[in-house]
């Protein structure tokens, strides 16, 4: 689960881990609109920022039982599966293409 095997933040105070991890998803938050508005170019300062959130997070999660976290960590893969991702995409894809090609050839739409 965990993406770095050295985390300096590991074994700070939860309150600590936290407390930081809200002021910079701030900071990284009014960054993201201002690159995704067109202002800026997205850089390496923009991406160690979420990476160092990311180590914030998981040194926070630490502080939790293993158990709890396992729950956790199972009901987020179970929200962000790729494969039900990538299923509801291609459904869109074959709807669009349905679409399409019901145009070309004049064919009646399935209800």
């Amino acid at each position: 689960m965990k993406h770095f095997e050295n985390n300096v933040n590991d074994g700070m105070s939860r309150t600590d881990s936290i407390e930081t991890l809200i002021g910079l998803t701030s900071c990284i938050a009014v960054n993201a609109l201002i690159v995704a508005g067109g202002e800026a170019e997205a850089n390496e300062k923009d991406t160690g920022a979420w990476w160092a959130m990311i180590a914030l997070a998981e040194a926070a999660l630490e502080s939790y039982p293993e158990d709890v976290r396992a729950k956790g960590y199972q009901v987020v893969n179970e929200n962000t599966n790729r494969e039900l991702v990538e299923q509801a995409r291609r459904k869109e894809a074959e709807q669009a293409a349905k679409h399409v090609m019901s145009i070309i050839f004049g064919v009646k739409k399935e209800d």
